[in-house]
């Protein structure tokens, strides 16, 4: 070992502080013994301001082997010492002697604007990437990123190092939009749920879509709707849907949360829907009155004539029952039912929450729909004011027993002209045994007692054989006399009037 070159190595050891790098004196002999003569050359020679080495916190990097083996050491050392704007990052300063940047052909460049910037954190990022050091876009991104700030220097870094974005036609133009968006309007690779535009910018199918510039732009100024609107702008079922740009328009113009959430669901039709984001969303702010949203049987109505229709009321429905809305307009036995038409219709003009709630449960109601009485039963629920009331007329239009009985349709009216409040309860014990019990219900002279009990007379429950023979004469065939076929007998007719 040259006892001389020896001396002079441990001069500059001392001179830019760097004993603490070496953890044992084997270790400093290993690493000198490891120099060759161009790296003992290029250390020896270094002469530069010791208090602005450590003013940057660059100690180590003189001695990195990689660095030593430069050619232009001096002079790489001395652009390193440029960058004052690392406060907060100086542990990413190692990067700059990473091989892949110590060979890019943009190194003085790139620590040039890296040193103008207000911090280097960004730049000292892309420097370790070899996807940005090799990209085509590699000056102008630089630029772009060391000249924004916070969160859109991060986005603008994350997607200069993106190789589908650099790979597509759009990047120029994604980097030039992202970097004019403000804070509030790009996030982090790594965040979620991803609605922000610059997350495009990322997608492969988003960056497959004619229309991903359009999109891009939509995106930024979505208030209500950007994480549903991600979605459906990054799912290649919808992008190649035949109704893609009126989805993206429709939910675009969602009024509220809540409807872009009904919209979505709409358009989608997403495996998990409904049940957990009502209920961490809107149990807390919303009295359902513990009608709930059926999740049975919901179907994608995408093949229906009305779909557009149907998205488009969506933004138009009551704010409180929008979700029920979008759960009747997706609930297959509603979609097939031959009173459709009639159901939406009747709803539109309807805003009493409790109601439309009510009418929901009526219209997804498999007893109801399949019902000659339906139109009828729903009308007049329509109109019922009295919550009590409102339910006695619900039970009475969606119980199998209820609907097929020659009486239904008495019994409904009769209920809504019931004085509730000022009934007798005994009465009203009596009038819920002729409206519910099978018994009751059966009864042949039915519709008699029950108008005796509107006017406060008690009447007697059994039936004697007189009554019956009384009676005879009111029906038309035998099969009437026999209350089981009562059913049998209506749902033919029902089904000869569906055809």
């Amino acid at each position: 070992m040259d006892k001389d070159l020896l001396k002079k190595i441990v001069v500059q050891i001392k001179k830019y502080k760097l004993t603490n790098y070496f953890d044992t004196k084997e270790g400093f002999i290993n690493w000198f013994k490891s120099l060759s003569k161009k790296e003992l050359d290029n250390f020896l020679s270094l002469d530069v301001d010791v208090n602005e080495v450590e003013e940057i916190q660059i100690n180590d990097l003189l001695i990195n082997k990689d660095l030593l083996k430069c050619s232009d050491y001096i002079d790489r050392v001395k652009a390193i010492l440029t960058l004052k704007n690392g406060e907060g990052c100086y542990h990413l300063y190692d990067y700059l002697c990473n091989p892949i940047f110590l060979n890019s052909k943009d190194f003085y460049s790139d620590i040039e604007m890296i040193s103008k910037a207000t911090t280097s954190r960004y730049g000292l990022w892309l420097i370790n990437d070899p996807v940005f050091i090799n990209s085509p876009y590699h000056t102008e991104d630089m630029k772009l990123v060391v000249e924004s700030e916070g969160i859109v220097a991060t986005a603008l870094a994350e997607l200069a190092a993106n190789p589908a974005s650099i790979k597509s036609k759009y990047h120029e133009e994604d980097m030039k939009f992202v970097s004019t968006l403000p804070s509030n309007k790009v996030q982090s690779i790594n965040s979620y749920p991803r609605d922000c535009a610059n997350m495009l910018a990322h997608n492969i199918d988003s960056l497959n879509d004619n229309y991903h510039l359009e999109n891009m732009k939509i995106l930024a100024n979505s208030d209500y709707a950007s994480k549903y609107l991600y979605k459906i702008m990054t799912d290649p079922n919808i992008i190649n849907g035949k109704y893609y740009r009126e989805e993206v328009e429709a939910l675009n113009n969602a009024k509220s949360k809540n409807k872009a959430l009904g919209i979505y669901y709409y358009i989608a039709n997403p495996e998990r829907k409904f049940r957990s984001d009502y209920d961490s969303q809107y149990d807390s702010q919303y009295d359902y009155s513990n009608v709930r949203i059926s999740e049975f049987e919901l179907i994608s109505p995408k093949n229906e004539e009305d779909y557009l229709e149907g998205l488009l009321s969506i933004n138009e429905a009551d704010e409180d029952f929008c979700l029920h809305y979008v759960a009747l307009l997706m609930n297959k036995e509603f979609i097939n039912s031959v009173y459709k038409e009639f159901d939406l219709d009747l709803i539109k003009n309807i805003h009493n929450r409790k109601i439309l709630l009510d009418l929901y449960s009526l219209m997804i109601d498999i007893n109801s729909v399949n019902s000659l009485y339906h139109e009828n039963d729903a009308l007049i629920i329509s109109k019922e004011n009295d919550d009590e009331k409102r339910n006695l007329l619900m039970k009475k239009a969606t119980e199998d027993l209820n609907l097929y009985n020659i009486n239904h349709e008495f019994d409904m009216n009769y209920i809504s002209s019931l004085d509730m409040k000022n009934m007798d309860r005994n009465i009203y014990t009596e009038i819920a045994y002729y409206l519910f019990n099978k018994d009751g219900i059966n009864d042949l002279k039915h519709i008699e007692k029950l108008n005796k009990l509107s006017e406060g007379i008690m009447v007697r429950r059994t039936e004697d054989l007189t009554d019956f023979f009384d009676n005879i004469e009111e029906y038309d065939s035998i099969d009437e006399l026999d209350h089981k076929n009562s059913k049998s007998i209506l749902v033919r007719l029902f089904n000869k009037h569906k055809k």
